[in-house]
């Protein structure tokens, strides 16, 4: 064997230039896999009119089917990848666990990115989940005025008020916004930031 005579890459041989193979799954799935682009790590960092586009409709409808009955969500989950429709199914029967948090920035972005897609589309789907969402964090805040890192609470240090990775003072900032009436949250009903501002109100004390 001669190094020198190696083959330089890439080679004409058409055993070098098979393609890779594809992701496991329905042609829809693969397709969409291919064309979507935005991640969820990058969701709030996208320009305006990017949330009025076909892509953020579908992400928001992603984010609508990971809602859970508190109107709270999950954390640790790209709500931007396609879904197959066995994992929408199995989302349908998920959305009754009691696994809401605002730890990871969990539910503030879901609530921001509904915010912005439904000031974008004017969708009252996402008007609703958006004020349910409000609602699960109203609801969450002990009378002292923090919040615990899950709602319904557990039985475990998550029971205890959430300083770390800026949990609470997330909250704040986001129920800020929603007492000042700023966009994209001008649209939340007057009775919600009437709460909203009285919950920031006693969680700054």
């Amino acid at each position: 064997w001669n190094p020198l005579a190696t083959e330089k890459y890439p080679s004409p041989r058409l055993a070098n230039v098979a393609p890779l193979p594809g992701p496991p799954g329905p042609a829809s799935v693969i397709n969409a896999w291919q064309t979507y682009a935005v991640t969820w790590d990058r969701i709030l960092q996208q320009p305006a009119e990017w949330y009025g586009s076909k892509e953020a409709i579908q992400v928001a409808e992603n984010v609508l089917r990971y809602q859970r009955h508190t109107g709270g969500w999950p954390k640790n989950i790209d709500m931007a990848r396609p879904l197959t429709n066995a994992e929408q199914k199995q989302l349908a029967a998920d959305r009754a666990l009691d696994d809401s948090t605002i730890d990871n920035d969990a539910t503030i972005t879901q609530l921001r990115v509904l915010a912005r897609v439904h000031a974008a589309t004017g969708d009252a789907r996402f008007r609703e989940a958006l004020v349910a969402g409000i609602n699960y964090l109203l609801g969450a805040q002990y009378p002292n005025g923090g919040w615990p890192q899950y709602f319904p609470l557990r039985k475990d240090y998550s029971r205890h008020i959430t300083f770390n990775d800026n949990a609470m003072v997330n909250v704040l900032t986001l129920l800020g916004d929603v007492a000042a009436g700023r966009a994209p949250f001008d649209a939340v009903p007057a009775a919600v930031r009437d709460r909203s501002a009285s919950a920031g109100e006693r969680g700054r004390k």
